[in-house]
């Protein structure tokens, strides 16, 4: 044989060994895959339509299927929650082919009854199933009319629905989308998405521990309706009373901000407010008259010298609560041991 056949031979055979070794390749490479993890985590009876003979509120209990794979039936997990407003462990978790991207979620919510068959809740406009499509990439979720006051096509991780039974509070979580809700704000509260959630929350020193959990009670923010938390201090013989504070945050919760149609109604407008935490703080010192809107000559006699103390620093002054200056997470308390350190 020549050795140009030789080398011929020698340069199919490779070729043929390349081939096959792409080809093992090709089978034993294994799809992209995402963990994604849903909870309703909140519900709010709107009205109680219980059968005859069954006693009012409803006795709710959840079904979710993420991904058509299949549909879980909550009934023996999580039967049942009842009550005018109460939070709930309603969690499912599935892991799913990035190719299915958008992910189909859907979530339906129900009232168990003794003397009739189980019956579905109306809590998605006039609906009783909730069906969105998450998508991975942009980490927003779409469908069931739900608007952005809602949550809806905005990296919220959260989200709401409501129906003239009941409301209902949900997550949609995975690990990437969390990294990406850390760094938007979509109700330009100045608060960060994931700081917002349910079951997250700020990392004040970045050591991996939630530190201030402001989706959770009592704090009760959302990434999708703007939350302002106010500190109200006050001299001694002007404490304010609980009513008026009521009357604020009511005022705050009802001011035209962010409009969406009426879930029970589409011709009607709501609007979203403001979610005003007025928490009530503690008596500071009696300045009388105290200056507001420049420094004034003394140690003691303008609001920057309650708020921040003389000198100012992070360890002086009436900023947040003694219970905030002294707990771990507390920026001030922070700031105060740290600067404190050789």
């Amino acid at each position: 044989m020549s050795r140009v056949g030789r080398c011929a031979r020698l340069f199919a055979a490779l070729l043929l060994m390349l081939v096959g070794s792409a080809a093992v390749g090709a089978t034993s490479a294994h799809a992209a895959t995402e963990q994604i993890t849903v909870s309703l985590y909140r519900v709010v009876e709107i009205s109680c339509d219980e059968g005859d003979g069954e006693a009012c509120g409803n006795d709710y209990y959840p079904k979710f299927e993420i991904d058509h794979q299949g549909l879980f039936d909550g009934k023996d997990d999580y039967c049942c929650a009842h009550g005018a407003d109460f939070r709930t462990n309603w969690v499912r978790t599935a892991t799913v082919d990035t190719s299915h991207n958008p992910v189909a979620i859907h979530l339906e919510l129900w009232d168990q009854d003794d003397l009739s068959a189980d019956d579905p809740v109306r809590w998605v406009g006039a609906s009783n199933d909730l069906n969105l499509s998450f998508d991975l990439t942009t980490c927003t979720f779409t469908g069931s009319g739900l608007t952005g006051q809602q949550g809806a096509g905005v990296p919220t991780l959260a989200g709401e629905s409501e129906g003239p039974v009941a409301r209902g509070y949900f997550t949609i979580t995975t690990p990437t989308c969390v990294g990406l809700a850390n760094s938007v704000d979509s109700d330009g509260d100045g608060l960060m998405n994931t700081w917002e959630v349910p079951g997250r929350g700020y990392d004040f020193d970045t050591d991996g521990t939630v530190d201030l959990p402001l989706g959770d009670q009592p704090y009760g923010a959302v990434p999708y309706r703007k939350d302002l938390f106010v500190e109200a201090d006050y001299m001694a013989e002007t404490k304010p009373q609980a009513e008026a504070l009521a009357d604020v945050v009511k005022a705050f919760a009802e001011a035209p901000v962010d409009p969406y149609p009426d879930p029970a109604d589409a011709t009607k407008t709501k609007f979203r407010g403001v979610n005003l935490h007025a928490m009530e703080g503690e008596a500071v010192t009696t300045v009388n008259p105290l200056m507001w809107r420049s420094d004034g000559p003394g140690t003691a006699d303008d609001f920057n010298d309650l708020k921040s103390g003389t000198p100012r620093g992070p360890c002086t002054g009436f900023f947040g609560s003694a219970a905030d200056r002294s707990s771990p997470w507390s920026p001030s308390h922070w700031a105060c041991t740290t600067s404190a350190r050789p």
